[in-house]
């Protein structure tokens, strides 16, 4: 793809998925005034299984009740995207 050949970027970094403490993180910024909760949240995440962008989608989805997104923390796994990775530059 035109956007990683050589030249076109200096440095490339890999973001991997979200630790329980990203996602305890990130709770707590939805819901500040909840951040007691969050640890109970991360707990619930675990390590490296979902993006912080399907976290944060999930707790859109939860913004007006904390609890139900303790609650329903399984249905992250629901809400994500059956992508595969490209390889060899093939779509």
């Amino acid at each position: 793809p035109a956007l990683i050949r050589p030249g076109r970027a200096d440095v490339h970094l890999h973001i991997g998925n979200a630790t329980s403490t990203q996602g305890a993180k990130l709770f707590a910024r939805f819901f500040p005034d909840k951040k007691a909760m969050a640890p109970d949240f991360g707990r619930l995440i675990p390590d490296r299984e979902y993006s912080m962008a399907a976290i944060q989608n999930f707790l859109m989805l939860h913004r007006e009740n904390p609890l139900d997104a303790i609650r329903n923390v399984a249905d992250i796994k629901r809400l994500m995207v059956n992508s595969q990775p490209i390889e060899n530059g093939q779509i």
